[in-house]
């Protein structure tokens, strides 16, 4: 590869850290919760039997926990192409031909064995 493929993975690696990045920020997950109790609550003069205010609780919960799970979900995606592009840049994971044929194999699009 030549010294503008590596450049091309470095800035794809630092693409996928400032998605990690922007989902770890407290104020995106502040943000959502916001949002998740503004869908949640009782809507203004809407009355609400006793009985079904746990059920907004439990909406609210839900909506939080699917976001974490999904959030998680992601990171750990973004991370695990980060560690293979650090693979492909350290040596690691073979040589490849190009930035692209590198890519390709970080994002698991070829399986095949890189050039050697």
């Amino acid at each position: 590869m030549g010294p503008w493929d590596v450049e091309f993975l470095e800035s794809c690696r630092a693409v996928y850290q400032g998605k990690i990045d922007r989902f770890l920020c407290p104020e995106c997950e502040r943000a959502f919760r916001e949002y998740a109790a503004a869908i949640t609550a009782p809507q203004f003069g809407e009355r609400v039997q006793q009985s079904r205010t746990s059920e907004h609780a439990e909406r609210f919960t839900d909506m939080v926990l699917e976001f974490e799970g999904e959030r998680d979900r992601r990171v750990e995606g973004y991370q695990r192409l980060i560690d293979r592009i650090d693979d492909v840049l350290e040596g690691r994971a073979g040589e490849f031909l190009t930035g692209s044929a590198a890519l390709r194999w970080v994002r698991g699009e070829d399986e095949k064995s890189p050039s050697g």
